[in-house]
């Protein structure tokens, strides 16, 4: 167990794992989305259109956040070729 007993959190860690390896789109997310939302939710998981919407924002924040790593790598490499 990496994030503890709140499966929000466990989804969300998921979902920034997969983005940082790459093979999360944004299409994947909308297949995600389509499997879970129309889950009652349990008493561990949220009801499909909020875990849905919970997991966007995951998703939203973590590509959002490799984008602008992969800025300043480029970044870096750049000033790097110049000296």
């Amino acid at each position: 167990q990496y994030v503890g007993y709140d499966e929000t959190a466990a989804d969300c860690w998921a979902i920034r794992a997969a983005v940082r390896q790459g093979w999360l789109t944004r299409r994947g997310m909308q297949q995600v989305c389509r499997s879970v939302y129309s889950s009652a939710g349990t008493s561990v998981h949220l009801p499909g259109p909020a875990r849905c919407r919970a997991m966007m924002r995951c998703y939203r924040s973590a590509t959002t956040k490799r984008a602008q790593t992969r800025k300043r790598s480029r970044k870096r490499a750049r000033r790097s070729r110049r000296r």
